[in-house]
């Protein structure tokens, strides 16, 4: 918008009416006209307090501002949350697609360890006076349906995450915009907020911000089934681990996505309930599901049935001071409550995002384990080749003379045993990240103020605070370092037996140090 304006258009270009034009800077009009006054005056008689003085707009500008910091606030930290996560999940994405983007094309290696192969052959049957083989043909190179399938998931999961993160950029930059270089004069600045604000809804910036997180999700699913399909191609051993894994979090994950469809309190709110939502069920769905109640279909809010049913409240009218006051304290004890949840998972969401970065680092390392070394295949046919000449020179050697053959390969128990660990290591890291993105949503829509009067706003705030209790969120919420202890103790035990699988003169040792650390942690946490 502002580089636009900066362009050499025409001197009336900028004057072009737009949908929803504002008539005059001196409106004393008997009947207000526009969504502007329409939304903000309706409630007062026809043609008080209009004027550019009138006591409206300062009370106007100071509420709408507080609703804007609040809402900004909001959003930037989500979008800074998402940056954060996005980022380094397209970093271990980066690191999985380049050791796959290789089964897209010939594998030199395998060629030259069957050209050692024929040539070992012809060796063979010279020295044993035979017909020679024939020479070897390379065979056309096809590409097999799981390499493609693989690719096609993380190259899609790479792309959405690097999208989403640069639209977050994006959605925080017109954020940025919409609060700055607003007018000093009370009504200019009440009329052009509003301008600001009916674009904001107009145009969906709110909900484009909230699909982000769907997205990512999807990335993550894109990147796990991939992962499942990559695992099968080298140890079915591993692949129903992992399908078990995928299995039961895509469980877990649907049916916290549901729970809110079918108990309207429940805080376990995420993109794909919004989703949901949204579907066109049958009228007589929700009568199954809550009796005498729809959740998002009736237009009497849940509320208002609590208000009339509970008796200890009887009696308070909508105007008793109680209610100011307890929405008061309320707020000061959910505003402490949910800055202390948020930042304890804003630190638990970086450190997932770079372990999760250090654990791929070394499942790099580990994966080819699980599978046939090519390079070790041409040092030992050549080795062959070098026996078989060597024979027929009437050489001494200490090696067989017979044509060269791959052994079959199959990993050892100790590269099965190091993938596992750090397998499950990277996926509970990843879930819990995911996890405490969700936490992250259930508490920003426990704080979402519902427009009301103050009476409505307490039983609003107390049934949802009834609903983080009945469904244990802080314990949710307090057991996601716990399993970030558990996948950075998976990481330790598969390094263990890597380094012992290399030299116990290294493993040993730090496998007594790494057991000694976790046994201090253990005794902290037995004193606290």
């Amino acid at each position: 918008m502002g580089l636009g304006h900066e362009q050499p258009f025409p001197e009336d270009f900028w004057s072009a009416p737009t949908s929803t034009p504002w008539k005059s800077d001196n409106d004393t009009s008997a009947v207000p006209t526009g969504s502007f006054l329409r939304d903000i005056v309706a409630d007062l008689p026809p043609g008080v307090g209009m004027a550019p003085e009138a006591a409206i707009w300062p009370l106007y500008n100071e509420e709408a501002e507080k609703w804007d910091k609040d809402t900004v606030e909001t959003q930037n930290g989500g979008m800074e949350n998402l940056l954060v996560f996005a980022a380094l999940f397209s970093a271990v994405v980066t690191a999985f697609l380049t050791q796959t983007l290789p089964l897209l094309q010939p594998d030199n290696q395998q060629t030259m360890v069957d050209e050692l192969r024929a040539i070992s052959s012809q060796l063979a049957s010279v020295g044993s006076g035979t017909t020679p083989a024939a020479a070897h043909r390379e065979s056309v190179f096809q590409l097999s349906s799981a390499a493609i399938t693989i690719n096609l998931l993380w190259a899609s999961s790479l792309f959405l995450s690097l999208y989403m993160s640069v639209t977050a950029m994006l959605v925080k930059q017109w954020l940025r915009v919409y609060t700055t270089d607003l007018p000093s004069a009370p009504k200019d600045r009440a009329v052009e907020r509003q301008r600001r604000f009916d674009g904001l809804r107009k145009w969906g910036v709110v909900r484009i911000a909230d699909s982000l997180w769907t997205w990512i999700h999807v990335a993550v699913a894109l990147f796990l089934s991939g992962f499942v399909i990559y695992l099968w191609t080298l140890s079915t051993a591993l692949a129903a681990v992992m399908v078990a894994f995928f299995a039961i979090a895509s469980i877990n994950y649907l049916s916290l996505a549901a729970a809110p469809i079918f108990w309207p309190y429940c805080p376990f709110v995420s993109p794909l309930t919004r989703i949901l939502m949204e579907q066109p069920f049958p009228e007589d769905f929700w009568a199954a599901v809550v009796p005498e109640e729809k959740p998002h279909v009736s237009d009497e809010p849940v509320r208002r049935r609590f208000i009339n049913t509970i008796p200890t409240w009887t009696g308070m009218g909508p105007d008793a001071a109680i209610w100011p006051t307890y929405n008061e304290q309320a707020e000061k004890v959910d505003k402490e409550m949910v800055e202390t949840y948020n930042g304890g998972m804003e630190n638990l969401l970086v450190f997932a995002a770079l372990f999760s970065a250090v654990v791929t680092a070394f499942l790099v390392l580990s994966i080819p384990l699980l599978q046939a070394d090519n390079a070790q295949a041409v040092v030992d046919g050549i080795a062959v080749l070098s026996a078989q000449l060597a024979a027929q020179q009437s050489i001494p050697v200490h090696s067989v003379t017979s044509a060269y053959q791959q052994a079959a390969f199959w990993p050892s128990s100790s590269a099965i045993c190091v993938n596992l660990l750090w397998i499950c290591s990277l996926l509970v890291s990843l879930s819990t990240s995911v996890l405490a993105m969700l936490a992250k949503e259930w508490l920003r829509v426990y704080v979402t103020e519902v427009p009301s009067t103050p009476k409505e706003r307490a039983m609003e705030r107390q049934l949802r605070y009834d609903g983080l209790q009945t469904w244990r969120v802080d314990g949710i919420v307090n057991s996601l370092p716990i399993f970030i202890h558990l996948a950075v103790g998976l990481f330790l035990a598969g390094l263990d037996a890597y380094l012992c699988s290399l030299s116990l003169w290294v493993g040993v040792p730090v496998a007594f140090l790494t057991c000694v650390q976790w046994f201090n942690i253990f005794i902290v946490d037995l004193s606290n």
